[in-house]
């Protein structure tokens, strides 16, 4: 129901739009709340989603920049109980709090090394009650110290046809990236490098791509029907039921949610599955096989073998 705001006084119109801001942070609150239970319980991908950042852009609306904020805020929360009570009081901005979390995962991964519940609080308490540029200058004498390169990846978009990549090139690609230049000319592009490049790799890769040539000698003559059957019972997949499993899939994961029809978009990262559990007498069969994405195949082990087994595997 709409307002007539053009009816209120100055004052009661400047205390309605605070009511209504501490409300709309109260309601960002208990959307971190549900993401992370919804997190907990994998409940994205019983939708068909790949990712909880896919699941609130394309299940609940948010646009990218919005979910990856309330995702990353999120897991901050989680892991650090001092962001969750400051994110209640107001001191963490929920823009501060989702830029320390990513910066923690960068600094991990590039270091090597997780860093301890201790530093991490400490990283909060330092950015608490700041302006998000006080934050930034924060993050980025702790990256100077650690000697993390700046972040510098960047794909954006110029025309329908073109888009833009940005990306740091440390001395091994480059001398790779003028090697080949040397071997095809020096006037390639790097659009050309890469192309040529990226082709090599999913020719190898690929399995929508790979020749027919790459099988091995003792199937190229396997029966149809064998193909359609399966070869054998054990945990091994042959190449003749990866070709054919790969070319139902359409290099895209085979998960299907039963209650909304919705099947998983993702087309990386596919790995085999056995719908009927090895452990429990699956063959490897291609009516038993299926390219799942990373979470779905967590996904289906969990409905499978149960949140016990799987615990001791999943985090």
């Amino acid at each position: 129901m709409t307002e007539n705001l053009h009816a209120l006084s100055d004052d009661e119109l400047l205390a309605r739009t605070l009511e209504v801001a501490r409300n709309e942070q109260n309601l960002t609150l208990r959307i971190i709340a549900h993401l992370e239970e919804v997190a907990r319980r994998r409940l994205f991908a019983a939708r068909g989603y790949s990712s909880l950042f896919e699941y609130a852009v394309k299940a609940l609306g948010y646009s990218e920049p919005a979910a990856s904020q309330r995702v990353a805020a999120m897991r901050l929360a989680r892991a650090v109980p001092e962001a969750r009570e400051l994110l209640e009081r107001g001191d963490l901005k929920l823009s501060n709090a989702a830029a320390v979390e990513r910066f923690i995962r960068r600094e991990e991964k590039e270091t090597g090394h997780r860093l301890s519940a201790e530093v991490k609080g400490e990283i909060v308490a330092e950015v608490s009650g700041k302006s998000a540029r006080e934050t930034e200058r924060v993050l980025a004498v702790r990256s100077e110290a650690v000697g993390m390169l700046p972040r510098s990846e960047r794909v954006r978009p110029l025309t329908a046809e073109h888009t833009e990549l940005k990306v740091v090139a440390d001395a091994a690609l480059m001398a790779r990236i003028e090697r080949v230049r040397e071997l095809k000319g020096a006037h390639m592009t790097l659009g050309e490098v890469f192309a040529r490049a990226l082709d090599a790799y999913l020719e190898r890769e690929d399995p929508l791509r790979k020749k027919c040539a790459a099988r091995a000698p003792s199937q190229r003559s396997l029966p149809t029907s064998e193909v359609r059957r399966g070869m054998g019972s054990g945990r091994y997949i042959s190449v003749a039921v990866r070709r054919e499993v790969a070319r139902r899939a359409g290099g895209r994961c085979e998960y299907l949610d039963a209650k909304t029809g919705r099947r998983c978009e993702i087309r990386s990262q596919l790995q085999w599955d056995h719908i009927r559990p090895f452990a429990h007498g699956g063959p490897a069969t291609v009516a038993n096989i299926r390219q799942l994405c990373p979470a779905h195949q967590q996904w289906a082990a969990i409905r499978n073998l149960g949140p016990r087994v799987m615990g001791r595997y999943l985090p």
